[in-house]
């Protein structure tokens, strides 16, 4: 089974998951854009049951999206590097992409 790897910017926090994503998105919201410093999000879908922090202990915000249902961000207490999102509404994990350590 693949397993993929990423890492927060100052390495504090890592984490992996494996069977690789089984879905992807950009995100064009205010919410993101604000988030990312950039037009768009880009995350990755992962299963939970796949998905755990190897390194380190992530800071959390929870937030509403558009369905009214919670989004939890996690991100790097330390460095403030955007991580995954835990998406309530479809019970999957949102990992930033660029947190990966290989981006191909």
């Amino acid at each position: 089974m693949t397993e993929s790897k990423g890492k927060c910017g100052c390495g504090a926090i890592e984490y992996s998951f494996s069977g690789g994503p089984f879905g992807s998105a950009f995100c064009y919201c205010k919410s993101c854009q604000v988030r990312t410093g950039s037009d768009k999000y880009f995350g990755l879908w992962v299963k939970p049951a796949n998905f755990k922090i190897t390194k380190g202990t992530p800071t959390s915000f929870a937030e509403f999206g558009d369905s009214g249902k919670e989004v939890i961000l996690h991100f790097c207490g330390v460095c403030s590097t955007n991580l995954y999102l835990d998406v309530t509404v479809g019970n999957f994990i949102s990992v930033v992409a660029s947190t990966l350590n290989d981006t191909e």
